[in-house]
């Protein structure tokens, strides 16, 4: 995953209420693909926390380490779906 953008599934772009960010890319071998995350797909919650901006996300670069799982709320095209996100090293 990489930073704001960083990480397939961390990426944001301006927050909005209740909302982190948008995920802007996944690579097809990564943890946010295994996890079934796509592109475009809006984070509104963070590790069980309300996602409210796009450091929540962020955050978890730094406080958590490569193994660690991380449950991330989303919405796809209206519908809501959570996914289950096993950390990876990052390049």
């Amino acid at each position: 995953m990489t930073s704001a953008n960083r990480a397939d599934a961390r990426g944001g772009a301006p927050a909005s209420a209740g909302r982190a960010g948008i995920v802007q890319a996944v690579s097809p071998d990564g943890p946010a693909a295994a996890a079934g995350l796509s592109p475009r797909d809006l984070i509104t919650n963070v590790g069980g926390s309300a996602a409210t901006e796009n450091l929540q996300v962020e955050k978890i670069a730094l406080t958590k380490r490569p193994g660690d799982t991380v449950s991330l709320g989303y919405d796809r095209v209206g519908h809501s779906s959570r996914a289950v996100i096993t950390l990876t090293a990052q390049p």
